[in-house]
């Protein structure tokens, strides 16, 4: 059965719908565990998101994969400047309700629903709880605030294909260390190419691995980036 969950972004709503994802710090910017943020890797494939920002709900989005380890998005530029520079980015399919619902005007029916800890919003004011990022919710929760909207449900069930994957920011990252390795002028040439070649026979090597063996054979875990 999928999970709920309700996302409050006012900072980054807009880089995250457009991105067709999720991105969070690891801890609190003191170190501090964050439940809100633990909840990333809690989320899983199939799971709905409320997107909360500007006192609305304006998107549902469907969670496509696991989260993984990613540094902060580029495309927050000052947003959370505050923010620590890695953290976990979760893969969510968009798709735009309609008409926007304010909480605010279903406080009345929605206050005694939402959860007694760790709640995204003031089950009496209707206002976005500070430090709340991604909450989980109930269903009728859920219910509540789509059941008088419309949203493509079949876009959401069959959207996402084209969503990021741990394979393809890896990718990235990969390429963008290789440039780093390559305009660092204090290695020599022959350096560079020992330490490139070396973290592609690495990664080569766990390809090679996954091809084989689908699940970790002390945990069996099968997400690839954990």
């Amino acid at each position: 059965m999928p999970q709920f969950w309700w996302v409050n972004h006012n900072q980054t709503a807009r880089q995250e719908i457009e991105g067709q994802y999720l991105w969070s710090p690891k801890t609190e910017s003191n170190g501090a565990r964050s439940e809100f943020y633990n909840n990333m890797r809690r989320a899983s494939p199939g799971d709905f998101v409320l997107s909360f920002f500007d006192q609305a709900i304006r998107y549902v989005g469907r969670v496509t994969e696991f989260a993984f380890t990613a540094p902060k998005p580029a495309e927050f530029k000052e947003a959370g400047s505050y923010w620590n520079k890695e953290g976990w980015l979760l893969p969510v399919f968009w798709t735009r309700l309609e008409p926007s619902i304010r909480p605010k005007a279903l406080i009345g029916v929605l206050g005694p629903l939402l959860p007694s800890k760790y709640s995204p919003i003031s089950p009496t004011s209707g206002s976005g709880n500070q430090k709340a990022y991604l909450a989980n919710i109930s269903s009728v929760v859920f219910q509540t605030i789509v059941t008088d909207a419309v949203f493509d449900r079949a876009a959401l069930e069959r959207g996402g294909a084209n969503s990021l994957t741990f394979e393809i920011v890896n990718e990235q990252l990969e390429d963008a260390v290789e440039r780093q390795i390559k305009d660092d002028r204090s290695l020599d040439d022959t350096v560079k190419k020992s330490v490139i070649l070396a973290r592609r026979g690495q990664g080569k090597f766990r390809a090679n691995v996954e091809t084989v063996e689908r699940s970790c054979r002390l945990t069996g875990v099968t997400n690839p980036s954990l």
